[in-house]
């Protein structure tokens, strides 16, 4: 029977642990928190009005900066990457894309397996 009850227990301290670690962040890194989310939000409905993805998971999202251009534009992947971009990445589905805002175009999508280093 105790051995029954380890998960509940290991449950009950990860769900105390995990309200009072929310509970110590500040207004204002909860409401950074709440833009990003929303901000990837937007981003995943715009790529979605242009392109069908994935829907039973939460993609990962970057956004491209000026020191990471330099280090990935030798990648064929990130040839016209440009800073601002955002690179939206599906692990489960093994799917990159590389998303302009701006212009609010795809510039490339590729299979995770051999877009990025490989």
């Amino acid at each position: 029977m105790f051995i029954t009850l380890i998960p509940w227990v290991l449950l009950i301290i990860l769900s105390v642990v995990l309200f009072y670690s929310w509970s110590q962040l500040s207004d204002k890194e909860r409401d950074a928190i709440s833009i990003i989310q929303n901000e990837n939000i937007d981003i995943i409905n715009d790529v979605g009005e242009i392109m069908v993805l994935p829907s039973d998971e939460i993609p990962q999202i970057a956004t491209l900066k000026d020191a990471d251009i330099i280090k990935v534009k030798s990648q064929p992947f990130f040839i016209n990457a440009k800073i601002g971009d955002k690179l939206i990445v599906y692990s489960v589905a093994r799917k990159v894309i590389l998303y302009s805002p701006e212009l609010n175009k795809i510039v490339e999508v590729a299979n995770l397996d051999g877009a990025i280093g490989n």
